[in-house]
């Protein structure tokens, strides 16, 4: 049994489009398990890890599936001299399926976390200064 299935939006929205749904929980859990490995083997879950992983891909699914098609509708109606047009833009940024707060909830999932890094930048020391007495020498 997958960890999120059609059902599981369903319960939340009964209008969502079938095909629709499917693409997007299959292109959700891909996304997770790029940042929150663990992720992919469903079958060593917890319980409680498996509705975590659910609790955070229903609501990224749910959110996509309510940002629209991104489509510009412009309506105009003329009646005479008085005119009425409207447009409607749905379509919101996108930058990308999850927030950093559930990218920090996945990977908690798995124990891991983002983390600010650090690289060393000093040079490998080959030896000892006082064996090579020319590198110290002034100038």
């Amino acid at each position: 049994m997958a960890v999120i299935e059609l059902a599981d939006l369903q319960a939340i929205n009964p209008d969502i489009d079938t095909a629709k749904a499917v693409a997007m929980i299959q292109d959700a859990v891909a996304q997770a398990t790029l940042v929150a490995p663990c992720l992919a083997d469903e079958p060593s879950l917890t319980d409680l890890q498996a509705a975590q992983f659910k609790a955070v891909l229903r609501a990224a699914v749910i959110r996509w599936d309510d940002a629209g098609s991104g489509a510009v509708i412009t309506e105009q109606d003329t009646a005479g001299i008085f005119g009425h047009s409207q447009t409607v833009d749905s379509s919101r940024l996108r930058k990308g399926l999850f927030w950093p707060s559930e990218l920090d909830l996945l990977q908690k999932i798995c124990g891991t976390r983002r983390k600010a890094g650090t690289v060393d930048v000093t040079p490998a020391q080959t030896g000892d200064w006082r064996d090579d007495p020319d590198i110290w020498t002034p100038v």
